[in-house]
This record gives C-alpha cells, structure tokens and sequence, in this order.
C-alpha cells in the first residue's frame, strides 16, 4: 500500500470534478458534512477543503490535545496544517496538475495542501463539517510513524534540518507543555509514560529527518499493519 499511488488512481478514476475523501474509520458526526466540505468549492480560487476531527471515546489525554490544537472549534487553524485526507474534498480539475507526490511514504496530504496554496489556491478548513476519527498508538506504532513523516517532511521542506540539539530542545518543550496539560487536567500518574511517549515522538521524527537526508531513500513500512 502506497498512498500517493493508490490516490491518484482513484481520483483519476472519478467521473466527477469534486472528489471527496472520507476513510473508512471516519465516522460523520454531521449529517450535513459533506454538503459543508463541497459549498467552498463553488468559489474559483478554492482548491480544496477538510473538515475538523475530533478524538474517539476511548482517546487518551495526550491525543484529546494533539487534535484540539489541530483541528480547533473555529475558522482558524495552525498554519502547519496543510491538509489532512480522513475527511476532505478537492476539485479533480487542480488534481491533474498537482497530483499526490510518491516520493515519500506518508504526509502526502501535507504535501499536496502546501504545494496547492504555493500554486496560488485556497486550502479552506471546514471546522462545522466534524467527523470522529483518532488513534491511540502504542508507543511501536508511533515510533514507525514519527520516522515516516520525518522522512517525509524532508521532501516537503527541502530545507529541513534536525540536530541532536533541536531535538533535545523539542523534547523538552513538548514535554513541559503536555505536562502542564496533565497537570491542570489532575493526571499525575499519566506523567511517566507521557516522557516516554514524548522522546518516542521526538527521537523517532529526528531519525526520519536524518535518514532522509543522509540516505536519500524511502523506508516502506506500513506502521498501520501492527495497529
């Protein structure tokens, strides 16, 4: 399974000039959701759209606050957020000229919401189009994730650097910020995996980043086939 492969054969099967995306572990929480996807499309200079996800039930606190940060409750988003695929639509017409990049695994929808407003277009998040949609990874599977867009983000900013030192830095930003999270939220007991998960998100993303430009190639693993 290759994501940017297998999307571009499918859009380039759509009989239709809008094309939705809605993965099959996405649940709508909106019966108007897609309608609310597509009515930004009518305007010209709009390229596409995706809506706002919120966590599962069962979701752990350090995952309620990675997706209330990414996804908030309002018009505005992080300007790091490009795009994102479980629940998006986009015109097949700016498709067949930027299509979805294989030359890494993962973060295509990074990839093509950042080249799609370089080219001049409108990436619209739909923050009342609200779909359920999170994973709790074990810290295996995000390891194997953080080393995939690590890698991938190396061929979405060409610039891309990460050093032991800016790691070490990240690590310790992410970690007091969570913790305060924790904190506030009475979860002190929560404190010592969420070290460990904060230097598996850190550690693993600085191999990707490293390996990418060191090797020049493209790591395979599918983290999803452990999930």
């Amino acid at each position: 399974y290759f994501p940017g492969k297998v999307l571009n054969q499918a859009v380039s099967e759509a009989e239709t000039e809008w094309v939705v995306f809605i993965n099959s572990d996405v649940v709508l929480l909106d019966p108007y959701a897609i309608e609310r996807l597509i009515e930004p499309l009518y305007e010209a200079k709009t390229a596409a759209t995706f809506g706002r996800q919120v966590v599962r039930p069962e979701a752990s606190l350090l995952v309620r606050h990675d997706y209330a940060r990414a996804f908030p409750d309002s018009p505005e988003h992080p300007e790091w957020m490009h795009y994102s695929l479980p629940i998006a639509a986009m015109k097949k017409s700016v498709w067949e000229t930027i299509p979805f990049y294989t030359d890494a695994w993962g973060s295509e929808d990074t990839h093509w919401g950042k080249h799609a407003k370089e080219q001049g277009y409108k990436v619209v998040y739909v923050h009342d189009a609200v779909a359920m949609h999170s994973h709790n990874y074990t810290l295996k599977q995000l390891a194997s994730r953080r080393r995939i867009e690590g890698e991938a983000d190396v061929y979405i900013y060409p610039g891309k650097q990460s050093s032991l030192l800016s790691a070490i830095s990240t690590y310790i930003k992410s970690t007091l910020r969570e913790g305060w999270h924790y904190l506030i939220n009475g979860k002190l007991l929560g404190i010592p995996y969420l070290l460990a998960d904060r230097f598996v998100y850190v550690w693993h993303y600085h191999q990707g980043v490293v390996h990418a430009r060191e090797k020049k190639s493209i790591t395979f693993g599918n983290y999803q086939k452990s999930l």
